[in-house]
């Protein structure tokens, strides 16, 4: 996945999520790291125009 790093905050990318608009084309991405039984889930978003956040 370009642009989502392979660790965060030290703790290694576990899965990415993709979610795709109405015509199918990605517009974000959810990524969990974790080590242990402490996770982060971490969202990455590409802004397409129109899009609206809020």
């Amino acid at each position: 996945m370009q642009g989502i790093p392979q660790t965060y905050s030290s703790k290694p990318r576990r899965h990415v999520w993709e979610y795709r608009s109405n015509q199918g084309e990605p517009i974000g991405y959810v990524a969990r790291f974790d080590a242990g039984e402490k996770k982060e889930i971490v969202p990455y978003f590409k802004c397409i125009i129109g899009c609206f956040y809020g």
